[in-house]
Protein backbone atom coordinates (compact mmCIF):
# COMPACT_ATOMS: atom_id res chain seq x y z
CA UNK A 1 0.00 0.00 0.00
CA UNK A 2 1.34 3.40 -0.95
CA UNK A 3 1.80 6.08 1.72
CA UNK A 4 1.48 9.79 1.12
CA UNK A 5 4.60 11.93 1.25
CA UNK A 6 3.49 13.48 4.53
CA UNK A 7 2.88 10.07 6.13
CA UNK A 8 6.29 8.84 5.01
CA UNK A 9 7.94 12.00 6.35
CA UNK A 10 6.26 11.58 9.76
CA UNK A 11 7.40 7.96 9.88
CA UNK A 12 10.99 9.01 9.08
CA UNK A 13 10.84 11.72 11.74
CA UNK A 14 9.65 9.17 14.27
CA UNK A 15 12.70 7.02 13.60
CA UNK A 16 15.11 9.91 14.06
CA UNK A 17 16.48 10.86 17.47
CA UNK A 18 15.33 14.46 17.49
CA UNK A 19 12.24 14.24 15.31
CA UNK A 20 11.32 16.73 12.57
CA UNK A 21 10.81 20.44 13.13
CA UNK A 22 7.21 21.70 12.90
CA UNK A 23 5.65 25.19 12.74
CA UNK A 24 5.41 26.90 16.11
CA UNK A 25 2.36 29.09 15.38
CA UNK A 26 -1.22 28.21 14.53
CA UNK A 27 -2.05 28.78 10.85
CA UNK A 28 -5.45 30.15 9.83
CA UNK A 29 -8.14 27.70 8.81
CA UNK A 30 -9.27 28.18 5.21
CA UNK A 31 -12.78 27.48 3.98
CA UNK A 32 -12.74 25.26 0.87
CA UNK A 33 -15.59 27.18 -0.79
CA UNK A 34 -13.84 30.50 -0.23
CA UNK A 35 -10.65 29.03 -1.69
CA UNK A 36 -12.51 27.95 -4.82
CA UNK A 37 -14.10 31.40 -5.11
CA UNK A 38 -10.66 33.01 -4.86
CA UNK A 39 -9.28 30.70 -7.56
CA UNK A 40 -12.16 31.68 -9.85
CA UNK A 41 -11.59 35.38 -9.10
CA UNK A 42 -7.89 35.09 -9.97
CA UNK A 43 -8.78 33.31 -13.20
CA UNK A 44 -11.09 36.19 -14.06
CA UNK A 45 -8.26 38.65 -13.40
CA UNK A 46 -6.00 36.62 -15.67
CA UNK A 47 -8.57 36.69 -18.47
CA UNK A 48 -8.99 40.45 -18.13
CA UNK A 49 -5.22 40.91 -18.16
CA UNK A 50 -4.85 38.75 -21.28
CA UNK A 51 -7.52 40.82 -23.01
CA UNK A 52 -5.80 44.06 -22.00
CA UNK A 53 -2.50 42.83 -23.41
CA UNK A 54 -4.17 41.56 -26.59
CA UNK A 55 -5.98 44.84 -27.17
CA UNK A 56 -2.73 46.72 -26.62
CA UNK A 57 -0.75 44.75 -29.20
CA UNK A 58 -3.66 44.98 -31.66
CA UNK A 59 -3.63 48.76 -31.23
CA UNK A 60 0.15 48.96 -31.58
CA UNK A 61 0.44 46.30 -34.27
CA UNK A 62 -2.34 47.30 -36.69
CA UNK A 63 -0.40 50.27 -38.17
CA UNK A 64 2.68 48.02 -38.50
CA UNK A 65 0.77 45.39 -40.49
CA UNK A 66 -0.32 48.15 -42.89
CA UNK A 67 3.15 49.70 -43.06
CA UNK A 68 4.70 46.32 -43.91
CA UNK A 69 2.66 45.94 -47.12
CA UNK A 70 5.66 46.37 -49.49
CA UNK A 71 7.24 43.29 -47.91
CA UNK A 72 4.26 40.88 -47.91
CA UNK A 73 2.83 41.23 -51.39
CA UNK A 74 1.81 37.55 -51.59
CA UNK A 75 0.10 37.43 -48.18
CA UNK A 76 -2.27 40.34 -47.74
CA UNK A 77 -5.72 40.70 -46.27
CA UNK A 78 -8.43 43.25 -45.57
CA UNK A 79 -8.03 44.35 -41.95
CA UNK A 80 -11.25 45.28 -40.13
CA UNK A 81 -9.95 45.70 -36.57
CA UNK A 82 -12.90 43.74 -35.24
CA UNK A 83 -13.01 40.80 -32.82
CA UNK A 84 -16.18 38.71 -32.60
CA UNK A 85 -16.74 35.98 -30.02
CA UNK A 86 -19.28 33.62 -28.46
CA UNK A 87 -19.28 31.19 -25.56
CA UNK A 88 -18.88 28.08 -27.74
CA UNK A 89 -15.57 29.38 -29.08
CA UNK A 90 -14.04 28.92 -25.62
CA UNK A 91 -12.68 25.63 -24.24
CA UNK A 92 -14.98 23.97 -21.70
CA UNK A 93 -12.73 24.77 -18.74
CA UNK A 94 -12.84 28.53 -19.47
CA UNK A 95 -16.50 28.95 -20.39
CA UNK A 96 -17.69 29.76 -16.88
CA UNK A 97 -15.11 32.53 -16.63
CA UNK A 98 -15.82 33.87 -20.14
CA UNK A 99 -19.54 33.80 -19.42
CA UNK A 100 -19.11 35.94 -16.33
CA UNK A 101 -16.29 38.21 -17.50
CA UNK A 102 -17.33 38.85 -21.11
CA UNK A 103 -21.08 38.24 -20.70
CA UNK A 104 -21.08 35.90 -23.69
CA UNK A 105 -23.78 33.53 -24.88
CA UNK A 106 -24.19 31.53 -28.09
CA UNK A 107 -24.86 34.61 -30.26
CA UNK A 108 -21.95 36.45 -31.89
CA UNK A 109 -20.84 39.49 -29.93
CA UNK A 110 -18.28 42.20 -30.67
CA UNK A 111 -15.62 41.95 -27.96
CA UNK A 112 -12.88 44.11 -29.49
CA UNK A 113 -12.55 47.15 -31.77
CA UNK A 114 -9.06 48.38 -32.66
CA UNK A 115 -8.62 52.16 -32.48
CA UNK A 116 -8.33 53.77 -35.93
CA UNK A 117 -9.60 50.64 -37.68
CA UNK A 118 -12.37 50.22 -40.24
CA UNK A 119 -14.63 48.96 -37.46
CA UNK A 120 -14.09 52.07 -35.35
CA UNK A 121 -14.54 54.37 -38.35
CA UNK A 122 -17.89 52.69 -39.05
CA UNK A 123 -18.98 53.11 -35.40
CA UNK A 124 -19.01 49.41 -34.53
CA UNK A 125 -18.82 49.12 -30.73
CA UNK A 126 -17.86 46.52 -28.16
CA UNK A 127 -21.07 44.85 -27.00
CA UNK A 128 -22.84 45.00 -30.37
CA UNK A 129 -24.47 41.71 -31.39
CA UNK A 130 -23.69 40.55 -34.94
CA UNK A 131 -26.82 39.49 -36.84
CA UNK A 132 -25.66 39.24 -40.46
CA UNK A 133 -22.65 39.67 -42.76
CA UNK A 134 -23.42 41.01 -46.26
CA UNK A 135 -27.05 40.01 -45.79
CA UNK A 136 -26.24 36.45 -44.69
CA UNK A 137 -27.60 35.71 -41.23
CA UNK A 138 -25.02 34.59 -38.71
CA UNK A 139 -25.92 31.46 -36.77
CA UNK A 140 -24.72 31.21 -33.18
CA UNK A 141 -23.36 28.18 -31.37
CA UNK A 142 -20.34 25.99 -32.11
CA UNK A 143 -18.35 27.05 -35.16
CA UNK A 144 -20.05 30.44 -35.43
CA UNK A 145 -16.84 32.43 -34.95
CA UNK A 146 -15.06 30.41 -37.65
CA UNK A 147 -18.04 30.88 -39.98
CA UNK A 148 -17.83 34.64 -39.44
CA UNK A 149 -14.10 34.65 -40.22
CA UNK A 150 -14.73 32.76 -43.47
CA UNK A 151 -17.42 35.25 -44.48
CA UNK A 152 -15.03 38.13 -43.90
CA UNK A 153 -12.20 36.35 -45.71
CA UNK A 154 -14.39 35.79 -48.76
CA UNK A 155 -15.18 39.50 -48.83
CA UNK A 156 -11.47 40.27 -49.29
CA UNK A 157 -10.61 43.96 -49.58
CA UNK A 158 -14.05 45.12 -50.72
CA UNK A 159 -16.56 46.78 -48.42
CA UNK A 160 -18.46 44.52 -46.06
CA UNK A 161 -21.89 45.21 -44.55
CA UNK A 162 -22.68 44.18 -40.98
CA UNK A 163 -26.16 44.05 -39.43
CA UNK A 164 -25.91 44.69 -35.70
CA UNK A 165 -28.12 44.83 -32.63
CA UNK A 166 -27.21 47.50 -30.07
CA UNK A 167 -29.58 47.26 -27.15
CA UNK A 168 -33.00 47.28 -28.82
CA UNK A 169 -31.79 49.11 -31.94
CA UNK A 170 -30.97 47.33 -35.20
CA UNK A 171 -28.13 48.96 -37.12
CA UNK A 172 -26.34 48.49 -40.44
CA UNK A 173 -22.70 49.43 -40.76
CA UNK A 174 -20.53 49.33 -43.89
CA UNK A 175 -16.83 48.68 -43.30
CA UNK A 176 -14.05 49.33 -45.80
CA UNK A 177 -11.14 47.07 -44.85
CA UNK A 178 -7.60 48.41 -44.74
CA UNK A 179 -5.03 46.46 -46.80
CA UNK A 180 -2.55 44.85 -44.41
CA UNK A 181 -0.17 41.93 -44.08
CA UNK A 182 -2.09 38.78 -43.21
CA UNK A 183 -0.35 37.96 -39.93
CA UNK A 184 -2.18 37.39 -36.66
CA UNK A 185 -0.86 38.92 -33.43
CA UNK A 186 -1.07 36.86 -30.23
CA UNK A 187 -0.19 37.36 -26.56
CA UNK A 188 0.79 34.39 -24.38
CA UNK A 189 0.95 34.64 -20.61
CA UNK A 190 4.58 33.85 -19.89
CA UNK A 191 7.07 35.66 -17.70
CA UNK A 192 9.88 35.01 -20.18
CA UNK A 193 10.96 38.10 -22.15
CA UNK A 194 10.38 36.69 -25.60
CA UNK A 195 8.68 37.03 -28.98
CA UNK A 196 8.74 34.90 -32.10
CA UNK A 197 7.16 34.38 -35.51
CA UNK A 198 6.07 31.18 -37.23
CA UNK A 199 5.49 32.42 -40.77
CA UNK A 200 1.83 33.27 -40.24
CA UNK A 201 1.59 34.50 -36.65
CA UNK A 202 3.48 36.85 -34.36
CA UNK A 203 3.58 35.80 -30.72
CA UNK A 204 4.71 38.03 -27.87
CA UNK A 205 4.88 37.18 -24.17
CA UNK A 206 3.33 39.12 -21.33
CA UNK A 207 6.82 39.22 -19.81
CA UNK A 208 8.16 41.18 -22.76
CA UNK A 209 5.21 43.57 -22.71
CA UNK A 210 5.91 44.33 -19.06
CA UNK A 211 9.65 44.66 -19.72
CA UNK A 212 9.10 47.24 -22.49
CA UNK A 213 8.96 50.80 -21.21
CA UNK A 214 6.84 52.25 -24.02
CA UNK A 215 4.50 51.40 -26.86
CA UNK A 216 7.34 52.23 -29.25
CA UNK A 217 9.49 49.46 -27.75
CA UNK A 218 6.64 46.96 -28.08
CA UNK A 219 6.19 48.16 -31.67
CA UNK A 220 9.88 47.58 -32.42
CA UNK A 221 9.62 43.95 -31.27
CA UNK A 222 6.40 43.37 -33.23
CA UNK A 223 7.92 44.95 -36.35
CA UNK A 224 10.98 42.69 -36.01
CA UNK A 225 8.75 39.59 -35.92
CA UNK A 226 6.55 40.85 -38.75
CA UNK A 227 9.75 41.28 -40.78
CA UNK A 228 10.69 37.65 -40.07
CA UNK A 229 7.38 36.55 -41.59
CA UNK A 230 7.45 38.98 -44.50
CA UNK A 231 11.03 38.10 -45.46
CA UNK A 232 10.14 34.37 -45.25
CA UNK A 233 12.92 33.56 -42.82
CA UNK A 234 11.18 30.47 -41.47
CA UNK A 235 10.82 29.05 -44.98
CA UNK A 236 14.49 29.80 -45.65
CA UNK A 237 15.56 28.02 -42.46
CA UNK A 238 13.42 25.01 -43.35
CA UNK A 239 15.02 24.94 -46.79
CA UNK A 240 18.47 24.99 -45.20
CA UNK A 241 17.48 22.14 -42.89
CA UNK A 242 16.15 20.07 -45.81
CA UNK A 243 19.31 20.62 -47.85
CA UNK A 244 21.57 19.73 -44.94
CA UNK A 245 19.49 16.64 -44.13
CA UNK A 246 20.66 15.16 -47.42
CA UNK A 247 24.15 15.00 -45.93
CA UNK A 248 22.79 13.05 -42.94
CA UNK A 249 21.18 10.60 -45.37
CA UNK A 250 24.33 10.24 -47.49
CA UNK A 251 26.54 9.64 -44.47
CA UNK A 252 24.02 7.15 -43.06
CA UNK A 253 24.41 5.13 -46.28
CA UNK A 254 28.00 4.47 -45.15
CA UNK A 255 26.83 3.24 -41.75
CA UNK A 256 27.40 6.46 -39.79
CA UNK A 257 24.53 7.77 -37.64
CA UNK A 258 24.97 11.55 -37.47
CA UNK A 259 21.89 11.93 -35.22
CA UNK A 260 20.73 14.81 -37.41
CA UNK A 261 23.94 16.81 -36.95
CA UNK A 262 23.94 18.32 -40.44
CA UNK A 263 20.21 19.14 -40.25
CA UNK A 264 20.80 20.96 -36.97
CA UNK A 265 23.72 22.88 -38.44
CA UNK A 266 21.59 23.71 -41.48
CA UNK A 267 18.93 25.15 -39.21
CA UNK A 268 21.54 27.45 -37.66
CA UNK A 269 23.00 28.55 -40.99
CA UNK A 270 22.60 32.29 -41.61
CA UNK A 271 20.42 32.61 -38.47
CA UNK A 272 22.32 35.68 -37.27
CA UNK A 273 21.98 37.21 -40.73
CA UNK A 274 18.23 36.60 -40.66
CA UNK A 275 18.02 38.32 -37.27
CA UNK A 276 20.01 41.28 -38.58
CA UNK A 277 17.70 41.55 -41.57
CA UNK A 278 14.63 41.39 -39.32
CA UNK A 279 16.07 44.24 -37.22
CA UNK A 280 16.82 46.26 -40.36
CA UNK A 281 13.51 45.70 -42.17
CA UNK A 282 11.62 46.04 -38.88
CA UNK A 283 13.00 49.55 -38.40
CA UNK A 284 11.73 50.53 -41.84
CA UNK A 285 8.31 49.14 -40.93
CA UNK A 286 8.40 51.30 -37.78
CA UNK A 287 9.39 54.35 -39.79
CA UNK A 288 6.64 53.78 -42.37
CA UNK A 289 4.15 53.54 -39.48
CA UNK A 290 5.44 56.85 -38.04
CA UNK A 291 6.50 55.25 -34.77
CA UNK A 292 8.99 57.45 -32.83
CA UNK A 293 12.41 55.76 -32.99
CA UNK A 294 14.49 57.88 -30.61
CA UNK A 295 16.13 55.83 -27.88
CA UNK A 296 14.88 52.44 -29.05
CA UNK A 297 18.38 50.98 -28.89
CA UNK A 298 18.17 51.34 -25.10
CA UNK A 299 15.71 48.42 -25.16
CA UNK A 300 18.49 46.11 -26.31
CA UNK A 301 20.92 47.57 -23.79
CA UNK A 302 18.46 46.70 -21.00
CA UNK A 303 18.02 43.24 -22.50
CA UNK A 304 21.80 42.79 -22.40
CA UNK A 305 21.82 43.81 -18.75
CA UNK A 306 19.33 41.00 -18.06
CA UNK A 307 21.39 38.43 -20.00
CA UNK A 308 24.96 37.76 -18.76
CA UNK A 309 26.04 36.16 -22.07
CA UNK A 310 24.52 38.84 -24.31
CA UNK A 311 27.96 39.76 -25.71
CA UNK A 312 29.46 36.28 -25.68
CA UNK A 313 30.17 35.54 -29.34
CA UNK A 314 29.70 31.75 -29.32
CA UNK A 315 29.38 29.90 -32.63
CA UNK A 316 26.13 28.49 -31.28
CA UNK A 317 24.49 31.90 -30.88
CA UNK A 318 21.40 32.36 -33.05
CA UNK A 319 21.35 36.16 -32.59
CA UNK A 320 24.05 38.80 -33.09
CA UNK A 321 25.83 39.88 -29.91
CA UNK A 322 24.05 42.74 -28.18
CA UNK A 323 26.72 45.38 -28.82
CA UNK A 324 26.71 44.81 -32.59
CA UNK A 325 22.94 44.62 -32.68
CA UNK A 326 22.53 47.88 -30.77
CA UNK A 327 25.02 49.77 -32.94
CA UNK A 328 23.49 48.37 -36.15
CA UNK A 329 20.05 49.57 -35.06
CA UNK A 330 21.39 53.06 -34.36
CA UNK A 331 23.11 53.11 -37.77
CA UNK A 332 19.94 51.95 -39.55
CA UNK A 333 17.92 54.60 -37.70
CA UNK A 334 20.35 57.26 -38.91
CA UNK A 335 19.99 55.90 -42.46
CA UNK A 336 16.20 56.24 -42.21
CA UNK A 337 16.45 59.77 -40.81
CA UNK A 338 18.64 60.70 -43.77
CA UNK A 339 16.10 59.37 -46.24
CA UNK A 340 13.34 61.31 -44.50
CA UNK A 341 15.39 64.51 -44.73
CA UNK A 342 16.02 63.95 -48.44
CA UNK A 343 12.39 63.03 -49.12
CA UNK A 344 13.29 59.53 -50.31
CA UNK A 345 11.13 56.43 -50.10
CA UNK A 346 11.38 54.60 -46.80
CA UNK A 347 12.47 51.27 -48.21
CA UNK A 348 15.51 49.19 -47.19
CA UNK A 349 18.58 48.98 -49.35
CA UNK A 350 18.79 45.84 -51.46
CA UNK A 351 22.04 43.89 -51.63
Amino acid sequence: MRHSFKTALLFACGLSMGGCATPTTQSVSLNANLTNDEILYQQELKLRRVMEYQQRIERIGAPLLKAALPFCEDNRTGYLGLKVDNISAWPDEYRKIALKTLELDEALKVTGVTPGSAAERADVRVGDMLLAVDGKTTIGGPGAVDDYKQMVQRAGNVSIKLDLLRGEERLTRELKPDPACNYTLHVVMDNAINAYADGQNVIITSGLIRFAESDAEVAMVLAHEIAHNAMKHLEAKQSNISAASLLDILVAAYGVNTRGLFANLGGQAFTKEFEQEADYVGLYILARADVPMNGLSDFWRRMAAESPDANSNSIFRTHPISAKRTLAIEQASAEIDGKRTRGEQLLPKAR
